[in-house]
């Protein structure tokens, strides 16, 4: 069976804008000041801007993509584990944060939070996989 997460994006206020799927599992956005709706940039013929899953879904591949470039043994289950583990909490003043039973701060709005791609990919790098059982 294919690993499936839902994904939204936040604006620059850290406000989660699920599209056709209400509860999150991470969200991802980008950290530079000022950045509303700028998504991603280029310098050829596509669209320079833009919002929503569209463009959350590509930034999560991407940072996935990454993680296993660093480190290719990752099965699903760590990458999972990686992101749950990295992703910081988006809105920390919303009332609907809990921990589960894994340590990881989850929002029933908000998922595991904001995506952190350098934590991520460093996290990835000294990342012992998970066994069978699902334990470090």
């Amino acid at each position: 069976m294919a690993w499936r997460a839902r994904l939204a994006r936040c604006d620059r206020w850290s406000a989660a804008r699920a599209a056709h799927q209400p509860r999150p599992h991470l969200s991802t956005a980008p950290r530079a000041p000022l950045a509303g709706e700028m998504v991603a940039a280029n310098g050829g013929g596509c669209a320079a801007q833009g919002q929503g899953t569209s463009y959350a879904c590509p930034v999560a591949s991407g940072v996935v993509a990454l993680m296993l470039e660093a480190a290719p043994q990752l099965t699903y289950r760590d990458v999972q584990g990686i992101l749950a583990q990295t992703s910081y909490m988006t809105d920390p003043d919303d009332e609907g944060w809990t921990t589960n039973e894994a340590g990881y701060h989850h929002n029933a709005k908000y998922g595991f939070g904001m995506v952190d791609a350098q934590a991520a990919v460093e996290a990835a790098q000294s990342w012992e996989p998970w066994r069978a059982g699902g334990a470090h």
